[in-house]
């Protein structure tokens, strides 16, 4: 009986920790929705802890309009890296973030803008990620049933773009009901 109980909670550890570990592994595939600029395109996302950060990877490629002049094109696909604390990685976060509103993290101010029904994920929390740089801004739909980082949806902001100043691409879940056609290219 004795050596039972430390074979039960080394057990019941390794149960807990497994699954949250492989669903960071797994990315996530999202379809781009077409804009004024693009006609879509795909993101991958996938998220990794690298205490005491998460590492958010977004690999993203976006096909451009006919009109939109090749020298644009090379900036269309590539890869991004979000690093937030580990702790966005779990739904009691955003819980906390609902009752304080904002966080200041490093190098971000994230901001809590509700709560929201997104395809068939109900009462997704609604969080807007602005980075210090003023270069862009993210705003995700975040759900604890999926994986990586736990959105459903995102909208990038690009600001600062000469001519337009700000580009809108928004990117759902493969597998979201009731989201299709356009919805992004707002400047």
């Amino acid at each position: 009986m004795r050596h039972a109980i430390p074979l039960l909670l080394i057990l019941c550890f390794s149960l807990q920790a497994a699954p949250l570990k492989e669903s960071y592994q797994t990315p996530e595939s999202y379809r781009v929705l077409s804009g004024s600029l693009h006609k879509g395109g795909a993101v991958a996302v996938q998220a990794k802890i690298d205490k005491p950060l998460a590492l958010i990877d977004i690999h993203y490629q976006i096909h451009s309009r006919w009109f939109i002049p090749s020298a644009v094109n090379s900036h269309l696909e590539g890869d991004y890296q979000l690093k937030l604390p580990e702790k966005f990685l779990f739904p009691a976060t955003y819980a906390e973030l609902a009752k304080k509103g904002e966080m200041d993290v490093k190098d971000a101010k994230i901001l809590y803008k509700g709560r929201k029904d997104v395809g068939q994920y109900a009462n997704c929390y609604e969080i807007l990620i602005q980075p210090n740089n003023g270069k862009s801004e993210i705003l995700t739909y975040y759900s604890p049933q999926v994986g990586a980082a736990g959105w459903v949806k995102l909208a990038l902001t690009l600001k600062k773009i000469p001519v337009i100043k700000s580009y809108t691409i928004v990117a759902t879940l493969k597998d979201l009901k009731g989201q299709t056609g356009s919805g992004a290219g707002q400047a």
